[in-house]
């Protein structure tokens, strides 16, 4: 079973789709802060992460950053309401970025799946 990571402080929004990520069979651990996350990727073998672009104690930019500290190939999607004022540096570091009211969570599972899979392929 493959593990991710979700790191978002909305807890509603997480709660109500988790479960969509476990029908798939995946293994989901949560984290409400950025320090939370990255605590959890440097000590739990996973497999992708999704995040929000907002967190209370750290941007999305500087948590892609870290996460490519900790994992140069862990596949990370973004998944946040704001997605159109990206800095050039979280284009470059996540792997694929959608936006919560207008994207399908369905195709956000498809597109972490395809990365998971092609990076145990490679």
């Amino acid at each position: 079973m493959s593990t991710l990571i979700w790191i978002d402080d909305h807890i509603a929004g997480v709660t109500l789709r988790k479960p969509i990520l476990e029908d798939f069979g995946y293994s989901v651990l949560t984290a409400r802060t950025a320090r939370e996350g990255l605590e959890l990727i440097s000590s739990k073998p996973v497999q992708g992460v999704i995040l929000d672009c907002q967190l209370p104690d750290m941007g999305g930019e500087a948590l892609v950053q870290q996460i490519r500290a900790i994992n140069a190939t862990l596949p990370v999607v973004v998944l946040s309401r704001q997605c159109g004022d990206m800095s050039d540096q979280l284009l470059k570091g996540a792997n694929a970025f959608f936006t919560k009211a207008q994207d399908s969570f369905s195709s956000v599972v498809v597109k972490l799946s395809e990365l998971i899979s092609e990076r145990d392929q490679g």
